[in-house]
């Protein structure tokens, strides 16, 4: 076995140890609880305006957690989003995977952002941010992209797969859990939960399961996206590699 791969599967080990343990444990889950809470929010936002709503994220003080203040949606903003997806379909067409995450968003985002379903990306892409951070983090440990040593592809993969325990567990827990599910639909001060927003302004209020198992399938499809991609860019460096030989 080749150096570099005997080093991959010792930061891919350790990373999943630790980010499973950090889960485990309740204190060193309470800390990194926080980055998932300034992910979480930042996605509402930025998915706020990305799809006409102005927001602002902030920490909830009062009942902990984080909030997402929006407006009421202005349709002109989306055309915004529209030109900066395009653009970068032109400023990222020497790169491929950046370029096909651009591609990929602008196609979900055509098909979303005409309809309700603009709303239901807005609420649902708190989770949803989650994930993709999650899978920038993998795809970073993996890869060594951004990394100075293996320690630090290591912490990569292991805030990767803290974030990915956390939502796998939230997901299990809303579907088995009576109690959770029961906490979770009453909220918390005068605010609600989003997959409890997500069921009663968009499904029926009896569907938050089916939400769940649709987040718990996302966030294993999220883990394969990022390890698909490390794979890819290990591809076109070999070939890169292999054309300078020749």
């Amino acid at each position: 076995m080749k150096k570099e791969n005997k080093e991959l599967i010792i930061c891919l080990l350790s990373g999943v140890i630790l980010g499973v343990l950090a889960f485990y444990f309740q204190f060193t889950r309470f800390i990194f609880s926080y980055l998932t809470i300034l992910v979480h929010e930042l996605g509402h936002s930025i998915f706020g305006w990305l799809y006409g709503y102005p927001s602002i994220p902030a920490f909830d003080f009062t009942y902990g957690g984080g909030v997402a203040v929006h407006m009421h949606r202005k349709i002109e903003i989306t055309y915004v989003t529209y030109a900066i997806l395009i653009y970068g379909i032109f400023y990222l067409r020497k790169n491929l995977i950046p370029l096909i995450c651009n591609i990929g968003f602008l196609i979900v985002f055509a098909l979303t952002s005409r309809n309700e379903w603009a709303d239901i990306m807005r609420i649902y892409m708190g989770h949803g941010t989650e994930l993709v951070f999650a899978a920038i983090f993998l795809y970073r440990g993996l890869t060594g992209s951004q990394s100075v040593n293996n320690i630090e592809s290591s912490l990569y993969i292991a805030c990767a797969f803290f974030i990915f325990s956390q939502n796998l567990d939230f997901a299990h827990s809303l579907r088995n859990d009576a109690a959770f599910l029961a906490n979770y639909m009453q909220g918390k001060g005068d605010l609600t939960h989003d997959f409890h927003v997500l069921c009663l302004d968009h499904f029926n209020k009896s569907q938050i399961k089916d939400v769940a198992f649709f987040h718990y399938f996302a966030t294993g499809f999220t883990v394969l996206i990022g390890i698909g991609f490390a794979a890819l860019r290990a591809f076109l460096l070999q070939r890169e590699f292999d054309e300078e030989e020749d």
